[in-house]
């Protein structure tokens, strides 16, 4: 076994991984962690799954033949690590192999004394698949701890990966995306975050047939700013229209604009491109992190359900035009005090008309599912929403988002100024 590099503190908490996952190409991520764990930990194998858009699946990143390329999310041990978020030790896999493939680890049958550890790869709230670590004998405690470690490092590296390679990307599309989609879903920011005092989740369906739906949020230092845009038309007209909507309020917001602000500019921006023959519905937040103020601005968009002591309810605001329709329009902000223990969740009208033409899922239904989900986490309540959204209406003609903001209250650690 190599000598370990450990020449301080620092060295000994990454272990020697970063630096060689931080060398590797792309396409060799898989195997450099694999090497490592087998050098440095004893492992017989290792693999990378990756979470699929609709977060049904679970893909294998850089498959060597014969290997499984895909577990399903429901009915698998692996697709339990990845919903409960939670380490996972699954000793004495008789009759197969570590991985499922074809020969095994070391080319042999798995026996009883072979282990499998499960690690969730994810990235604070983001949940981007599961680490699997083959073993050939129980595994220590001290070696757990450290699987998660490695996890971590890994994330990070997968993470970093997706601005210069679609190594990642390609792996987590069960089927190819249309042009209008390619643009939609770079628009997306991860699908969740969470740090002291909120948490913040978001997820949009069908992903492979375009409404013009997409969701945006920013992590200040002392506020979070959260969006959700539906586009009128559909396909690539509606695409274009979401993602200068989206542009406009990004370098609004980047700009220290609030989100009045931003929703006049985008108002602006579409009026100038369109005179008046597109518009985008828009729901801009900004959520003060030291009060648990609310400031929103309502632009024809559905408005936002508060789940407080059992009851959920839809806030009633002033809706304004939405933003691209006419000129002069004025925005105006709105304001609710959070109180700890608040949900705030957004919709889009995909969600409220599934089922159209027949019955839709409507106001009341949802109503009754964002209560079911009220001790769900964000992340939790998102993709049960949405489920239950495409158990009702498996073909949907509209896209179906759902975000979900988890408030805790004001936290010191949340607001970091020196």
């Amino acid at each position: 076994m190599p000598d370990p590099v450990e020449t301080s503190p620092l060295t000994r908490l990454s272990g020697g991984l970063l630096p060689l996952l931080d060398a590797a190409m792309p396409g060799n991520i898989t195997a450099v962690l694999r090497r490592f764990l087998v050098e440095h930990a004893g492992a017989s194998d290792a693999g990378i799954l990756l979470a699929d858009y609709e977060l049904s699946q679970l893909r294998r990143l850089s498959p060597r033949p014969g290997e499984t390329e895909k577990v399903p999310v429901t009915g698998s041990i692996e697709g339990q690590c990845f919903v409960a978020q939670s380490l996972l030790v699954d000793p004495g896999r008789t009759g197969r192999t570590a991985l499922d493939r074809p020969g095994g680890p070391a080319g042999g049958a798995a026996g009883a004394d072979e282990t499998l550890v499960l690690v969730p790869l994810s990235l604070r709230a983001e949940r981007l698949g599961v680490l699997q670590v083959a073993f050939q004998g129980p595994v220590s405690a001290g070696l757990l701890r450290g699987l998660q470690e490695v996890a971590l490092a890994t994330t990070y590296t997968l993470v970093v990966c997706g601005s210069f390679s679609d190594v990642v990307e390609v792996t987590r599309r069960a089927e190819p995306l249309t042009l209008a989609a390619e643009m939609q879903w770079n628009l997306q920011p991860l699908r969740a975050f969470s740090a002291p005092g909120f948490s913040v989740a978001g997820q949009l369906i069908p992903s492979y047939e375009v409404g013009g739906d997409t969701y945006d949020y920013d992590v200040a230092a002392d506020h979070l700013d959260l969006s959700s845009l539906d586009a009128m038309g559909h396909g690539l007209g509606a695409s274009v229209l979401a993602a200068l909507a989206t542009a406009v309020m990004r370098n609004t917001r980047r700009g220290g604009g609030g989100p009045a602000e931003q929703v006049t500019r985008a108002d602006r921006a579409l009026l100038a491109h369109f005179g008046g023959a597109q518009f985008v519905t828009v729901l801009a937040m900004r959520l003060g992190l030291r009060s648990g103020v609310l400031e929103l601005v309502n632009a024809g968009h559905p408005a936002p359900w508060l789940i407080r002591d059992g009851r959920a309810a839809q806030v009633t605001l002033d809706p304004r035009l939405p933003a691209g329709m006419f000129e002069a329009t004025d925005y105006v902000v709105e304001h609710l005090q959070l109180q700890a223990g608040d949900r705030l969740v957004v919709v889009t009208d995909g969600v409220l008309e599934a089922g159209a033409p027949g019955e839709e899922l409507g106001e009341d239904r949802l109503a009754g599912l964002l209560l079911a989900s009220a001790d769900l986490t964000p992340h939790q309540c998102v993709a049960e929403v949405l489920h239950t959204v495409r158990a009702y209406a498996p073909r949907l003609h509209d896209d179906a988002t759902v975000v979900c903001l988890d408030w805790d209250g004001p936290s010191g650690s949340s607001v970091v100024t020196g």
